[in-house]
């Protein structure tokens, strides 16, 4: 079908053409629609349109690139000032200090005592977590240094 022009419509509103049937004025709005919103083929570009393209490409490709690097630089961040991907083994003394610090996300502090293998394996899923969540800060302390008397059957203790 041809294009439908203003002037047609104009006719069309006088009479001097027939209406449109519904099809027709389907296949009109359709070919309005495609026009304006489907992409054109790079063959089919200027070569304004490909800088504009290219430019937007550019515009897109640097930002993903700023925000990972800034995701980098935050984690190493957080990492230097909370001592972030370790777990760190603090005394009685430090207790009070550590806990109090800011972190972003959380404390984890976890009562172990050596000699017992279920602390020695919370231990080891402590080390692994500390490096996916660097944010946040884990610390340990022997259970009878956090708490006198702390009974060992109470061992591991993980507060958060």
């Amino acid at each position: 079908m041809p294009e439908e022009t203003e002037f047609d419509a104009i006719l069309r509103q006088k009479g001097i053409l027939p209406a449109l049937t519904a099809e027709q004025v389907e296949a009109v709005v359709d070919d309005a629609v495609r026009e304006k919103y489907a992409p054109k083929k790079l063959e089919d570009r200027s070569l304004d349109e490909l800088d504009e393209l290219e430019d937007i490409e550019d515009d897109r490709v640097l930002e993903s690139y700023r925000r990972k690097r800034l995701a980098e630089l935050r984690a190493q961040s957080l990492r230097a000032t909370h001592g972030g991907g370790v777990v760190v083994e603090i005394g009685r003394a430090d207790y009070a200090r550590e806990t109090a610090a800011t972190a972003p996300d959380a404390v984890i502090l976890h009562l172990f005592q050596p000699h017992l293998p279920a602390c020695r394996n919370l231990d080891a899923h402590l080390v692994r977590a500390a490096r996916r969540y660097p944010a946040s800060r884990f610390l340990r302390i022997k259970a009878d240094r956090a708490a006198e008397n702390y009974p060992d059957k109470n061992c591991p203790t993980l507060l958060v």
